[in-house]
C-alpha cells in the first residue's frame, strides 16, 4: 500500500500522467484556435504522446511548443484540408435533409457522407500520427497513412472510436454539450489522443525501428 503512493509508485505514475495529458490538451486547444493551425497541433500532441506512452521521459509543455514549431509546414496543410473536408462533410450532411428524396434515399445518403467523414477521419488520425515521427512530403505522408489505415484496419477503427464515441454520447444526451465545451479542451481532447496513440503506436515504432532479424 505504502509502494503504491510513494512518490514512484502507480497512483503518483497515474496523477502525472492525468496532469500530462491534462496540459497537452489545454496546449492543442490553444494552439488549434486560429483553426488553420490544428493540422501542426495534432501533431505535436501525437509526438508527445508517443513520448509518454513509449516512456521515453517526454517534457510535454516544452517538447509540444518546439514541435508544433517544427512541424509546423508539414502538418500545415493536413490540417486545413481535413477541416475544410469535415466541413463540407457536415454542409452536406444538412443539403441531404431538403433533397426531395424516399426517407429511405435520405437514409442512404446520410449514410454516404457520414462513411465518407469517417474514411476521411481515419486517414486524418494517421496522417498526423505519421507527421509526428517522420519527415516526408506531403503526397507521400498522406499515401503512407493510406496505407497505414488500410493495413491495420483493427487498429484504424479503434482510433476511429475513440474519435466519435464523445460525439455519440453527445448525440444521444444534447444536454451534456455545455458540460463537453468545459471538458474536451481541458481534458478531453489529450486524453483521446492518448488513446490513439496506444493504438497506434505499434506500427509506427516498427517503421521506425524496424527489426534487422525480420
Amino acid at each position: 500500500m505504502n509502494r503504491f503512493f510513494s512518490h514512484y509508485g502507480s497512483f503518483a505514475s497515474v496523477l502525472t500522467l492525468i496532469a500530462d495529458v491534462a496540459m497537452l490538451s489545454a496546449f492543442i486547444t490553444i494552439a488549434s484556435i486560429p483553426v488553420v493551425t490544428i493540422g501542426p497541433a495534432l501533431s505535436a500532441g501525437f509526438y508527445v504522446l508517443f513520448q509518454i506512452v513509449r516512456e521515453e521521459g517526454a517534457r510535454p509543455g516544452f517538447t509540444f511548443w518546439r514541435r508544433f514549431g517544427t512541424d509546423f509546414r508539414a502538418a500545415l496543410g493536413g490540417g486545413i484540408i481535413l477541416v475544410a473536408l469535415l466541413l463540407l462533410g457536415a454542409y452536406q450532411l444538412q443539403l441531404v435533409k431538403y433533397l426531395p428524396a424516399s426517407p429511405t434515399l435520405h437514409l442512404v445518403m446520410r449514410a454516404g457522407v457520414l462513411i465518407g467523414m469517417a474514411v476521411i477521419a481515419a486517414v486524418g488520425i494517421w496522417f498526423f500520427a505519421y507527421t509526428s515521427q517522420f519527415s516526408a512530403s506531403f503526397a507521400q505522408t498522406l499515401r503512407n497513412a493510406a496505407l497505414l489505415a488500410i493495413g491495420h484496419l483493427p487498429r484504424t477503427l479503434s482510433a476511429l472510436l475513440f474519435t466519435i464515441l464523445p460525439l455519440v454520447a453527445l448525440y444521444l444526451r444534447p444536454s451534456l454539450f455545455w458540460s463537453a465545451i468545459i471538458l474536451m479542451p481541458l481534458f478531453g481532447f489529450g486524453f483521446v489522443l492518448y488513446l490513439q496513440a496506444l493504438v497506434l503506436n505499434a506500427p509506427l515504432s516498427a517503421l521506425k525501428n524496424p527489426d534487422p532479424t525480420a
